[in-house]
C-alpha cells in the first residue's frame, strides 16, 4: 500500500466518458455521424490534462476513423465547432507546423 495522501486517478487514457446530458442533448441528435465519430477521436486524444490544447490534425482524424476523405473530416470538425461541442482553440500554423489545437467545452479546462 502506498504511503501518503489518497490515490490519484489514473489519467493514463485508458477509458473516455461520454456525458448522459450530451448524448440527450438536441444538438447530438442533430450531428452527423461523421462529427460524432471525430468527438469520439477527440475525446481518445483528451488525457484528462490537455483539454484547450489538444493538437490534431485532419490527417490524424482520418488515419483515426480509417476514412481518408478529408473535406468530409474537415466538414465534420466545422460542424462539431457550430454545434458546440468543441472550439478551435489555435488555428493550424503550416510554416512551425503545428496542428490544430481544440476544447472540448463539456469537459472542465483547467
Amino acid at each position: 500500500m502506498a504511503k501518503g495522501g489518497p490515490q490519484k486517478p489514473d489519467h493514463g487514457g485508458n477509458f473516455y466518458m461520454m456525458p448522459r446530458r450530451v448524448q440527450h442533448s438536441v444538438a447530438w441528435r442533430h450531428a452527423s455521424l461523421r462529427a460524432r465519430v471525430a468527438l469520439g477521436v477527440l475525446l481518445y486524444h483528451h488525457d484528462g490534462f490537455n483539454n484547450g490544447r489538444i493538437a490534431i490534425t485532419i490527417r490524424e482524424i482520418c488515419n483515426a476513423i480509417g476514412d481518408q476523405n478529408n473535406g468530409a473530416n474537415g466538414k465534420a470538425i466545422a460542424e462539431l465547432i457550430q454545434l458546440g461541442f468543441i472550439e478551435c482553440i489555435t488555428d493550424a500554423d503550416h510554416q512551425q507546423s503545428k496542428a490544430r489545437e481544440y476544447r472540448i467545452t463539456f469537459i472542465p479546462t483547467g
